[in-house]
């Protein structure tokens, strides 16, 4: 009864919404929590406001969810009006959350029409699956919703779980339908037939229908990479999941790569994501686009085999992925793939390009494959296009000619390619015409390039050259006047480029057979290899092939442009020996074909990648490129395979141009230096390179300009002198004027470098001298006189300033002025010369000095032995600080810092040689000139009497006292038996003047309350160190206690009394008499002190 209740309440609001667009989705975010969105109605069983409300809590979809409460009551949410009138319905989709005690099975239901009992179950049971997370539903929607134009769906909790605080949260939901329109592409595809350039290509697209059956009109717009090919209007009628095929044309395909991409345009279509097919097609070349021309298949001795292609065209060709075979089935691919055949115009395929152009003169176009060798007895010639298809082929036999160093000729290129008849053995004297018409045929017109002559054969760079081209009649009929065209090719690509040309001439009308002779003045050129292209441009012209010259020219160098500027003929370590060239000219150089040599008669080529030298600049040339690439990484080196370099008798460097002329040499010996891995640098590169005088040893700078090249400007400090006298020093400073000029003016500055850090500072100047005008070569001595120099060792620079310097590496000098220091500034202060069994003997110093001290270059010295030596511990090999009051232990080995492990942060001195003498000897020690800061002769007998000298150091009582009096020194009474590193358990500052005893409490009560239990008895002594003894008496003058017996101690301490007997057994109340006694070191009295001590206790 309740149900229908609720569903009265509520019907009022299913008729106020209805929802006709799809998908339909709702994420319960167009209101604001807790209300409803527009159209949504809940029951009302548990709250009287509705069971369902909108909450921020835990969303799948921010900001909001839909969520009740409570798993024992039946609640239940319904949907707005959904229309599908005109659809047909496909799935219900929803997400669910439930916290883990909502354990209510929930059904969805579907209302049609006039039903309000949601009599349509569209789920069974559906039970919790997770506590922590959204679980998605689908359900498949009934086909009996088909065109229903009211239908309403019911989420119904059925109250039938346990938790009345259980949660059910539902998010996203979505209700699709099937689509009406939706045609897709599914295939595109081409003839299989091979493609050839100009064909028409017919295509065939599938459409496939995955919507619902009709008639669908659209269209499909063909795409040749960017460019629109056709655009194909279609009508069809299909079923579902029909499909159907539209035929399209490529007409006139071009050769090369198509990447074809076909778009379908359907009216009303639902979804355009499957509506694209791509597919890329690659058309060849039809046959005879190039036509095998000419055969090399007997070449004469060390010439290769090579073929000749012709394009006979409209259209220059690109030649990537073209190849050639012979009559097997190895297809050689043409190399490099850059290149391009013009029309009319020849390539020349060979195994060997570098054989064929020392072979044959010209720059004839050439391409690299490494076909196999050709039969002599006869073969067969193929040439494919990139898609592999044969473009031309014959098969030849011996009979055809071209044998004995001959080519093989074609005579007409419209003719075809495997008759005999069309192939004649070459009538060139030559014995072939590669990169030329052949000779067996003959043209009506043909206009031929001739010969290029360039005067001087041979010209130096940077001068002018005269150049002479030649025309000449090579067809059957005269010539019309035509222009003759010259280009420098600067890229050497052998094409003629606008950017290239040079001149024109118009060549006068020519006879069958006649020639004509052009002059052309070049400007100067630079260094290295020119190339030029002469091109006829008669028309007609029946013979393109011998329409163009190619011709090179070498410009050269004088001798001594390019010198050798460095020689490392004695490396260490296994390194290479090498040596450098300098680039003197204002241009590049290359050093291509040039050689090298030692002083034998072989030459070595120089070769490699950084064969291009620019102006002003070096290149380090080796026998060996790794090996030298290992030791100097980033160093450019070229190659050239020399001889091994005399390290102990004279050789020779020599370098040679392309042209076979001396470049540059050096004769040298290894008495100019170079030797144990140092590198003979020449000094001037203006002067002859014979002169040993021209010539320094240095470090190599392989690449770089030479450590010791002479500048144009360069003054150098050559030494730096310190002599001292007294607290005086004299620093002179040596400067030298190493440049080619004369150096003014020049100012020589003097520092104190106090901190060592090499670098002239405002605070450590001492002087600034001026030097009078040096000429080239020219030094100068200037002394200054440094007054006041402190102890110790002081680092001085010495600088030369010339404002136009050209290197300031040797500008700055470097001295050292030495000082004692003052005796006595540090101390002997304490010795453990026998340690217990096991332990380190130690000599501590102290600074008794005001200032810090430098300890680099101190020692400490022992006793010397019969024979007259000692030992020598240095104190610090480089500079150490000691600060005043500080302490330094100098022990033999490391068990001292386990004994005493304070030290670990002291950086004690270890040294083994310290070896002391149990039964004493003498310490002294040095400062860094030798000078004696103190000594000192310990005796066994400086201890006191009554200890036990085993593990217990010599202590200084006095640090301002004499080092060897006896009576400055006793035992130490550090409980550890030493205080190495620290101040002396004995060390008096000022010994006291009387003596004093102190009894506190007094009285005291010995009766284990925790209050004054023990009698405190401190004395003071005018002593460093005593032995002590101290004893209690009754009133009656008998002996209660010895607290004392015979202890070393320090002059001042305090003695603790616990009011017991010798027998551990507590004293009667009553008064005490408390005797100390004190005994020198020689065991003599010091002093008797006594006091009476009140031993109480509580009443």
């Amino acid at each position: 009864m309740k149900r229908l209740l609720l569903g009265a309440l509520l019907l009022p609001t299913f008729i106020s919404a209805q929802t006709t667009s799809f998908p339909y989705r709702e994420r319960f975010d167009s209101t604001v929590a807790p209300l409803l969105p527009s159209g949504w109605s809940t029951s009302a069983a548990k709250n009287p406001s509705g069971d369902f409300t909108l909450t921020t809590s835990t969303v799948r979809s921010a900001p909001n969810a839909v969520s009740s409460t409570d798993a024992t009551k039946e609640q239940y949410l319904i949907s707005p009006v959904i229309s599908f009138a005109g659809h047909l319905v496909d799935t219900l989709e929803f997400y669910e959350r439930r916290t883990a005690s909502h354990t209510s099975g929930l059904l969805v239901e579907a209302a049609a029409g006039d039903d309000t009992t949601f009599s349509l179950a569209l789920t069974d049971t559906l039970h919790l699956q997770s506590s922590t997370a959204y679980v998605r539903r689908a359900v498949a929607l009934p086909s009996v919703l088909n065109g229903q134009e009211k239908v309403r769906f019911r989420w119904r909790v059925t109250g039938t779980g346990t938790g009345t605080t259980g949660v059910i949260r539902f998010d996203d939901v979505s209700i699709t339908v099937k689509k009406a329109v939706d045609l897709a592409l599914t295939a595109l595809t081409a003839s299989s037939a091979p493609l050839k350039k100009g064909m028409n290509v017919a295509l065939t697209a599938l459409i496939g229908n995955r919507a619902l059956a009709g008639t669908f009109s659209g269209t499909l717009t063909l795409f040749d990479s960017l460019q629109t090919v056709s655009v194909t209007p279609f009508t069809r009628t299909l079923a579902a999941n029909d499909s159907t095929t539209v035929m399209l044309s490529l007409p006139s395909i071009g050769a090369g790569r198509h990447p074809l991409r076909l778009v379908l345009q359907t009216d009303g279509d639902e979804d355009s994501t499957n509506d694209v097919r791509t597919l890329l097609l690659t058309a060849g070349y039809p046959a005879r686009t190039l036509l095998i021309n000419e055969l090399m298949y007997t070449p004469p001795s060390g010439s290769p085999e090579w073929m000749e292609l012709i394009n006979v065209g409209p259209d220059t060709v690109p030649l990537a992925g073209w190849r050639v075979s012979d009559a097997g089935t190895t297809k050689a691919l043409l190399l490099p793939s850059s290149l391009r055949l013009a029309p009319r115009s020849y390539l020349v395929v060979t195994t060997d390009t570098n054989a064929f152009r020392s072979a044959y003169e010209g720059d004839v176009p050439l391409a690299q494959a490494s076909f196999s060798a050709l039969n002599n007895s006869g073969d067969a010639a193929v040439l494919y296009d990139a898609t592999l298809s044969a473009i031309d082929s014959l098969s030849f036999t011996s009979q055809w000619g071209g044998t004995s160093g001959r080519s093989l000729e074609r005579i007409d290129t419209a003719a075809l390619s495997a008759l005999q008849s069309n192939w004649s053995g070459s009538l060139s004297a030559g014995g072939s015409t590669p990169g030329a018409a052949n000779s067996v045929s003959r043209k009506a017109f043909d206009a031929a390039a001739g010969q290029i002559f360039f005067t001087p054969a041979a010209p130096e760079a940077g001068t002018e050259v005269q150049m002479t081209v030649s025309v000449r009649n090579a067809g059957l009929a005269a010539l019309e006047p035509f222009p003759l065209r010259v280009y420098r090719d600067a890229d050497g690509d052998s094409l003629a480029e606008k950017d290239e040309f040079l001149f024109e001439r118009n060549v006068p009308s020519l006879p069958p057979g006649d020639s004509a002779s052009f002059l052309f003045l070049l400007p100067p050129l630079p260094h290295g290899t020119h190339r030029f292209i002469a091109e006829t441009h008669a028309i007609p012209d029946d013979d393109a092939g011998n329409d163009r010259r190619y011709a090179s020219l070498r410009s050269g160098l004088s001798p001594r442009r390019v010198l050798i500027s460095e020689v490392h003929y004695s490396p260490e370590n296994e390194g290479p020996e090498w040596f450098e060239v300098y680039n003197t000219t204002s241009g590049a150089v290359t050093l291509s074909g040039w050689r090298a040599s030692d002083a034998g008669a072989t030459r070595a080529s120089v070769s490699g990648a950084a064969v291009v030298v620019p102006p002003r600049s070096f290149r380090v040339i080796t026998p060996d490129t790794l090996s030298f690439a290992a030791f100097h990484p980033g160093v450019p080196a070229l190659q050239a395979s020399i001889g091994t370099l005399n390290n102990t008798t004279p050789d020779a460097v020599v370098l040679f141009d392309d042209l076979g002329r001396v470049m540059d040499s050096v004769w040298y010996r290894p008495s100019w230096g170079g030797t144990e891995g140092r590198s003979l640098q020449r000094y001037d590169l203006y002067t002859t390179a014979m002169d040993s005088a021209d010539w320094r040893s240095a470090p190599p700078t392989p690449g770089a300009e030479n450590a010791v090249g002479r500048k144009e400007h360069d003054v150098a400090v050559e030494a730096v002198t310190v002599t001292m006298l007294g607290s005086s020093a004299t620093v002179t400073g040596t400067v030298r004027n190493n440049g080619r000029q004369n150096a003014s003016p020049v100012q020589i500055r003097i520092a104190h470098d106090a901190n060592r850090d090499s670098v002239m500072q405002q605070h450590e100047m001492l002087a600034s001298l001026p030097i009078p005008p040096l000429a080239p070569g020219e030094s100068a001595d200037v002394p200054y006189v440094w007054s006041g120099v402190p102890s110790g060792r002081h680092a001085v620079l010495v600088r030369a300033e010339y404002a136009e310097d050209e290197r300031s590496g040797d500008n700055t000098g470097t001295g050292e002025a030495v000082r004692s220091f003052t005796e006595g500034s540090v101390v002997i202060n304490e010795v453990l010369y026998e340690p217990r069994s096991g332990g380190s003997e130690f000599v501590e110093l102290y600074n008794r000095s005001g200032d810090t001290l430098d300890l680099s270059g101190w020692a400490l010295l022992d006793q010397l032995s019969a024979s007259g030596t000692r030992a020598h511990i240095p104190l610090s090999a480089s500079p150490r600080a000691f600060p005043p009051g500080g302490y330094l232990v100098v022990g033999t080995d490391s068990s001292l810092l386990l004994r005493f492990p304070e030290l670990l942060s002291a950086r004690p001195v270890i040294d083994g040689t310290l070896s002391l003498s149990n039964s004493g000897e003498d310490l002294v020690l040095t400062d860094l000139t030798g000078a004696r800061m103190d000594s000192v002769r310990y005796q066994p007998g400086w201890h006191l009497p009554s200890v036990i000298s085993a593990g217990r150091s010599l202590e200084r009582i006095m640090p301002d006292g004499p080092s060897v009096d006896g009576r400055n020194w006793s035992s130490s009474v550090s409980g550890a038996g030493a205080t190495p590193g620290g101040r002396n358990s004995i060390r008096l500052d000022a010994a006291p003047s009387n003596a004093s005893l102190t009894l506190t409490p007094n009285p005291f009560s010995p009766d284990a309350d925790g209050f004054e239990d023990f009698l405190s008895i401190s004395y003071t002594l005018p002593a460093a160190s005593v032995t002590l003894r101290v004893r209690i008496y009754d009133a009656a003058g008998r002996l209660v206690r010895r607290l004392v017996t015979g202890e070393p101690v320090p002059s001042s301490g305090t003695v603790l009394w616990d009011g017991r007997n010798d027998d551990g057994a507590r004293v009667r109340m009553g008064m005490y008499i408390v005797l100390v006694e004190a005994f020198d070191n020689f065991g003599g009295t010091l002093r008797t002190m006594k006091d009476v001590a009140v031993a109480a206790r509580k009443l």
